[in-house]
Formats: C-alpha cells, structure tokens, sequence
C-alpha cells in the first residue's frame, strides 16, 4: 500500500562562505509500509509494526487499511513537525 507523506527538511551546508541555509522539498513521495491486522468479534485493528504506536481499527477490512493510511499520514507529520529544527539526514539502504 502507497502512502504519501512530505519529505523531512534537508540541511545544505555552504562550507565556503559558511552560511547555514535549509531547503525543505515539498514534494509527495510514495512509502510503502508493512501492516499487521488483528481480527476480532468487534472488527479489525492494525498496526504499523515500523511505526511504533501507529494503530487503527475499522469495521471491515478495506475501512481498517484506509483508516491505517490516515494514520501512518498523521504519524509522519507528527514526525515532521517534532524534527523540523533537528540536523536531519537521510540515508540509503539496500536490503
């Protein structure tokens, strides 16, 4: 499943004239994340095993995984905003 989310402001430093400038990208990017469903008498929950403490529920199944989608969106903007003044870096894995 995509979910877009905006990516993390990047710091550019000018060595040179050492000025400290910050660019942020606002654009969409898609992640893909792994989900678990929990199923239950009363409906379905899941969670975002990558994510921690990302949870949501629904009814039926196509209701849990668009309500997840939501809050993986919340979740990353929460994260967004709590790192907005951090030296961010980003890095590449392989697996």
């Amino acid at each position: 499943m995509g979910v877009r989310c905006i990516t993390p402001a990047r710091k550019i430093e000018e060595d040179r004239l050492g000025i400290d400038i910050r660019i942020s990208w606002e654009a969409e990017v898609t992640m893909r994340y792994k989900v678990l469903l929990h199923r239950t008498d009363e409906g379905i929950s899941v969670s975002v095993p990558g994510l921690p403490g990302c949870w949501s529920e629904g009814d039926t199944e196509e209701e849990a995984l668009e309500n997840i989608r939501d809050a993986i969106r919340e979740y990353v903007a929460a994260l967004e905003d709590q790192t907005r003044s951090q030296d961010v870096r980003e890095v590449e894995v392989t697996i």
